[in-house]
């Protein structure tokens, strides 16, 4: 039975907010502990405080790097030139402690040349766990099993890391087969099952593969010749996505061994060969065989996992909202499961999941989410939030007759209602084709409006409204979208439905030209007469980048001129004579040949915004959204 679900990114929780008056407290990485920019930056001025009473305080020397590090992972307004004065104002006031060779390795990214500097660290207090991540990965790479054995067990025995990342990493090496080779792609899916594997003897068999540490030549050469597999040279520099999915590929062509991604690898990896891949737990196995992968997720789930930490879950715990957003990655094959004990009327089981479920959807904000759909049959049903065909056709117009098109970019409005028909109908491969990515808003600022506040980002809508325009999803979710809206109009009756049967789908490039010129001269760059980008008020009459601050202050310029930070309501603007609004700036839309975009979005200078430009994308972009078409097959 093939089900190839991935745990939805929409379940997992925001970072917590700080008390309010802040509080000066230890900051970690956001591998160990996520809070909001606004908390470090709070933070960063506490430390900075103790620092000026006492410029040799080496606690508050490493929080204020830690701060500034996390600030600037977190999209504010710090630097690498930041960090680097930091680690050098260090040197001048504690040059001999661990603070500051930790930090002068840390500031390094791990260079080789800088390894001296965390040595000196260790060796000045060899019992700070701080190091032992940085000693096993260096040693990983090296290939150097008895230093990596030893740092885990040092690790391991210094109750540094959470209990409720090592349960998951239990039970994510008990997903796998025996002597399975098994891919993984962040730190915390990988640094506590090596943990375990070396300092528990846990799962030793499987042989855990970073996709980032992959991208070292001389650590993938060392691996790949241990397993017996030829080495691999990249075609894809530059690429991270290819390269996963290339190497991958060079693996299950070379080798024997049961293959299984981690459910916490982004679903592009293995874009390629979706269709061979089951959901067996907290990993999904590869194979060009069907099998009966339900039965092996309730042995796994029955027989393997560890579970009391997801009943009760833990106190005092301070990577608790770590292990929270990675426990939703159990959601999915639990729902799974769940759908499996009812339909065979397992009532204790059933109830024992049931209160699972509960426990983990509730730790993320999204028990009512999973309420909606935990219970609902998707079965032979065409839709579950629709019942008039008219509905997805509103808002289009007639070109010919053959072809009409929406006059709006594709709304966050009918694109939740597809997400809301797809979970209930229990879609849950579609769902993590469909889902829109998270964005950063904050990092995509430019320099000249990085001192707005966040209000004044979207002063004419935002991520959420009704009229925000879709953005940040896959082309295959474009092309997912459209398919929907087919198949509700074909398969809904309406005594005053207009049509037949239709297509809805994504327009070719040459379509959307003729979309966008709206009627008018094929040799204008722009759907308007004239050769600017302006009005005569000095207003734009398209949301692209200009490269000044787009705020209108004033209020001159309203809505309709109003040359957004970023996407605006898909209504704003002056429409083409076809009635079509936003074809040009807002954000870029996808036709029907994969990774071209036209027309340019908010983050599109304006030069590249005209008609015949194309914007070149590789996968979800905050500056690409799509418009839809439909083509008429019968009346």
């Amino acid at each position: 039975m093939r089900n190839i679900l991935i745990g939805l990114a929409f379940l997992i929780s925001a970072p917590l907010m700080a008390a309010n008056p802040p509080q000066k407290q230890k900051v970690y990485s956001i591998v160990k502990q996520q809070q909001s920019l606004q908390w470090y930056e709070e933070q960063l001025m506490l430390w900075e405080a103790e620092l000026k009473k006492d410029p040799k305080n080496a606690e508050a020397w490493l929080n204020v790097y830690t701060a500034t590090r996390m600030i600037k992972l977190s999209g504010g307004k710090k630097t690498k030139d930041d960090l680097d004065k930091v680690v050098n104002d260090a040197e001048k006031s504690i040059p001999e402690t661990f603070e500051y060779n930790y930090m002068r390795f840390y500031n390094g990214n791990h260079e080789e040349a800088l390894f001296k500097y965390l040595l000196k660290a260790h060796e000045i207090d060899p019992n700070r766990p701080e190091t032992f991540d940085d000693f096993v990965g260096y040693y990983e790479i090296k290939r150097d099993r008895e230093q990596v054995k030893s740092f885990c067990e040092k690790w391991f025995a210094s109750n540094d890391m959470s209990e409720g990342l090592l349960a998951w990493n239990y039970n994510m090496l008990m997903s796998c087969d025996e002597n399975a080779i098994l891919i993984t792609c962040g730190d915390n899916d990988t640094y506590p099952a090596l943990v375990l594997q070396h300092a528990k003897k846990i799962r030793a068999d499987v042989s855990v593969l970073n996709l980032s540490l992959l991208l070292i030549d001389s650590y993938r050469d060392l691996y790949f010749s241990e397993m017996g597999i030829p080495k691999f040279t990249p075609t894809s520099e530059g690429d991270f996505t290819k390269f996963g999915q290339e190497v991958c590929a060079h693996i299950q062509k070379n080798s024997s061994r049961p293959f299984f991604y981690a459910n916490t690898v982004e679903p592009k990896f293995y874009s390629n060969v979706k269709d061979d891949l089951y959901s067996v737990g907290l990993a999904y196995k590869y194979s060009k065989e069907g099998f009966d992968n339900v039965a092996v997720l309730r042995k796994n789930y029955e027989k393997r996992f560890v579970k009391d930490n997801l009943k009760i879950g833990f106190t005092n715990d301070i990577s608790q909202g770590v292990v929270d957003n990675l426990n939703s990655n159990y959601l999915v094959p639990f729902i799974t499961l769940h759908n499996h004990y009812s339909e065979t009327e397992e009532k204790e089981s059933l109830e024992n999941l049931t209160q699972i479920i509960g426990s983990i959807a509730e730790r993320v904000g999204q028990a009512e989410e999973v309420n909606k759909i935990i219970n609902q049959s998707g079965n032979n049903v065409v839709s579950y939030v629709i019942d008039d065909p008219r509905e997805v056709y509103r808002g289009f117009v007639k070109i010919n007759e053959q072809l009409h098109a929406a006059q709006y970019e594709t709304s966050t409005f009918m694109y939740n209602k597809f997400l809301e028909d797809l979970l209930k109908q229990k879609r849950y491969t579609d769902i993590m084709v469909a889902k829109q990515e998270n964005v950063n808003w904050d990092a995509l600022l430019m320099p000249v409006d990085k001192g707005l506040k966040n209000d004044q980002y979207f002063l004419h809508g935002k991520p959420g409204d009704d009229l925000f325009p879709v953005c940040n999803v896959s082309y295959e979710a474009a092309v997912l979208y459209c398919d929907w809206m087919t198949n509700v109009y074909n398969n809904l009756e309406h005594r005053k439905k207009q049509f037949k049967k239709v297509k809805f789908r994504l327009p070719n490039e040459k379509e959307w030209e003729m979309l966008a010129h709206g009627g008018k001269a094929e040799t204008n760059k722009f759907p308007w007469d004239g050769e600017y980008l302006r009005n005569s008020g000095g207003c734009y009459l398209a949301n692209i980048q200009t490269g000044a601050s787009q705020t209108d202050p004033a209020g001159v310029c309203k809505v309709h001129y109003d040359g957004g930070i970023f996407p605006v309501n898909n209504n704003s603007y002056h429409p083409n004579d076809f009635g079509l609004f936003c074809t040009i700036g807002n954000v870029a839309e996808m036709v029907s040949e994969k990774g071209i975009a036209k027309g340019g979005g908010w983050n599109t200078p304006g030069e590249e915004a005209t008609i015949k430009a194309q914007q070149k994308y590789t996968g979800p972009d905050a500056n690409v959204g799509f418009r839809v078409v439909m083509e008429v097959i019968e009346k």
